[in-house]
C-alpha cells in the first residue's frame, strides 16, 4: 500500500528538464530501465567505466583536482568532468597507495563496531553505523568528496570504540 501511495505521489511531482515537464516517476523507471538492460555502462557514470578500461590504475596518481582535469582531457569536455565515486576519484588522484590509505580510514570504524557488539550493552546496531555504512554506499555511486554528515557518524563510532576499550 505504501509503494503505491509514493507510486502516485511520484506520479503528481513534475520537474522541468530541457523544456519539457517530466514526472519523478517517469524519470526514476527510465533509469531503472537503462540499468537494466545496459547495467551500469548504460547510466550517466558509463563513461568512467569506459574511462577506466583504458586508462590503467597510477600507482603515486595524477593528484587532486588534477584527475578530474586528466578525465575532461580524455573525454574532450570544456568543463572539469566528475567521477562520481569518491573511490575512484581517490584511486585516479592519490593511486593505489592512497587508496589503501583511505581503505584504511573507512574501515577501522566498522571493525571497531563489529568487535565491540559482543561486549556492549546495545544489542541493536547503532543508527550511526546504519548511516556510516549508508555513506560507504553513497560514495560509491555519487559522491567524491567525504561530508560533514559522514564525518559526524564516523567520529561518534570511533568515539564509541575508543570508550569501550581505552583505545
Amino acid at each position: 500500500m505504501v509503494l503505491s501511495i509514493l507510486a502516485v505521489g511520484l506520479q503528481l511531482v513534475s520537474i522541468g528538464v530541457g523544456g519539457e515537464a517530466l514526472n519523478i516517476y517517469s524519470i526514476i523507471s527510465l533509469r531503472i530501465l537503462e540499468f537494466l538492460e545496459g547495467g551500469v555502462e548504460a547510466s550517466n557514470i558509463g563513461f568512467v567505466y569506459e574511462f577506466i578500461a583504458d586508462n590503467p590504475l597510477p600507482l603515486l596518481g595524477y593528484g587532486l583536482g588534477n584527475a578530474n582535469i586528466f578525465l575532461s582531457n580524455v573525454t574532450e569536455n570544456d568543463s572539469v568532468v566528475s567521477y562520481l565515486s569518491l573511490y575512484i576519484n581517490v584511486l585516479y588522484s592519490t593511486g593505489v597507495m592512497g587508496f589503501g590509505l583511505l581503505l584504511f580510514f573507512l574501515l577501522r570504524p566498522i571493525i571497531r563496531a563489529v568487535a565491540k557488539k559482543g561486549h556492549s550493552e546495545f544489542s541493536q546496531p547503532s543508527v550511526f553505523l546504519m548511516s556510516y555504512l549508508a555513506y560507504l554506499v553513497f560514495f560509491g555511486v555519487h559522491a567524491e568528496e567525504l561530508s560533514v554528515p559522514f564525518a559526524i557518524s564516523a567520529a561518534y563510532l570511533t568515539y564509541q570504540g575508543t570508550i569501550e576499550y581505552g583505545l
